[in-house]
């Protein structure tokens, strides 16, 4: 049982560290993208403007 547990919890942690890395990694792109606001900018296309709408979604959840 304590062997189980030992598992899950390496694997847990595991997750942890590389969603922060993820996270550490991916952010400095969406920010050096420009504006992290969606649709101020008419010159972005709406895959851009989608995009950009997506990815925090994707940060707070590997917060």
């Amino acid at each position: 049982m304590k062997v189980k547990q030992s598992k899950i919890r390496i694997i847990k942690w595991t997750a942890r560290i590389l969603a922060l890395g993820l996270l550490l990694f991916s952010l400095p792109f969406y920010f050096g993208y420009g504006n992290p606001i969606p649709f101020l900018n008419p010159d972005y296309s709406f895959l851009d403007n989608l995009w950009l709408m997506i990815f925090p979604l994707v940060f707070i959840g590997l917060a």
